[in-house]
């Protein structure tokens, strides 16, 4: 589990209370918002048992949108305004999201998108070690980033 903190400066609602316990609405011109430290957090939870890759938000995002970079500054709330279900059936799991943001199209097709790798990974190296796994899912983001290669075409020959 990785819980993510950062301070939140732009203007929000706060409520606070009083000495005799009402809860009031603080507004931007109260002295209380100004003094006051307000933090978001995000919670990213895994059940891997292996070591997490190196700056894995960037890899997520690649695997969904491999056509372009996104900054995590964009790409977090978009992809993690969601509400999950997770339901388990037969020792296999299902996660149902619902997403939350108004770009609901894109970010289905990114979730589908990162469907797609995951399953990829699941049947071309079902017997592979976990590690291995890893390995084949970067290789096969990295070929969809990069697209299709084909062998180099020879120089034509110089004349004699």
């Amino acid at each position: 589990m990785v819980v993510l903190r950062r301070r939140i400066k732009h203007d929000i609602a706060v409520t606070a209370r009083r000495d005799d316990g009402q809860m009031v609405l603080a507004l931007p011109h109260d002295s209380l918002e100004n003094n006051a430290k307000l933090w978001e957090y995000t919670v990213l939870v895994t059940n891997a048992e292996y070591d997490i890759v190196y700056n894995w938000w960037s890899w997520y995002v690649r695997a969904a949108n491999p056509n372009a970079r996104r900054e995590a500054l964009t790409s977090r709330p978009l992809l993690l305004a969601a509400v999950g279900r997770a339901t388990s059936h037969s020792d296999q799991t299902t996660l149902y999201l619902t997403p939350m943001h108004a770009e609901t199209g894109l970010i289905k097709s990114m979730i589908a998108n990162v469907r797609a790798a995951i399953r990829y990974v699941r049947q071309a190296a079902e017997q592979l070690p976990q590690i291995d796994r890893w390995a084949k899912l970067l290789g096969y983001i990295c070929q969809r980033i990069v697209g299709p290669t084909a062998p180099p075409t020879p120089h034509p020959a110089l004349p004699a």
